[in-house]
């Protein structure tokens, strides 16, 4: 069992299943260095490898979790959003993640 899919189904369906399968996966993670992979149902072995997609998976669905909803409603920024003003702030552009603007060249 993948401990991302166990976050997933514990914060979209609160069951005694959902709670069941997190309380078996609570052990599973280094407070210094984040979330394990899972665990084998077959034999209980710890898969203690640590990738960013487990990890990044885990705080998604946290966050999904206590603010009853995602990061972009709608799958966009909410045109308030911190994201959305700094993407548009002209005087204090980020300069990160985003592509720089084009220079425009005169035909010959």
């Amino acid at each position: 069992m993948t401990t991302k899919a166990v976050f997933v189904l514990w914060t979209l369906w609160e069951t005694e299943y959902t709670d069941a399968l997190m309380a078996v996966t609570t052990h599973l993670n280094d407070p210094q260095r984040g979330w394990f992979e899972g665990r084998v149902e077959a034999t209980g072995d710890v898969n203690a490898t640590l990738t960013l997609s487990t990890n990044a998976m885990v705080l998604e669905a946290l966050f999904y979790k206590h603010n009853a909803g995602p990061l972009f409603k709608n799958g966009l920024a909410d045109d308030n959003s911190y994201f959305a003003r700094r993407a548009t702030d002209e005087f204090n552009p980020p300069r990160r993640c985003l592509p720089g603007e084009r220079v425009m060249r005169s035909a010959p």
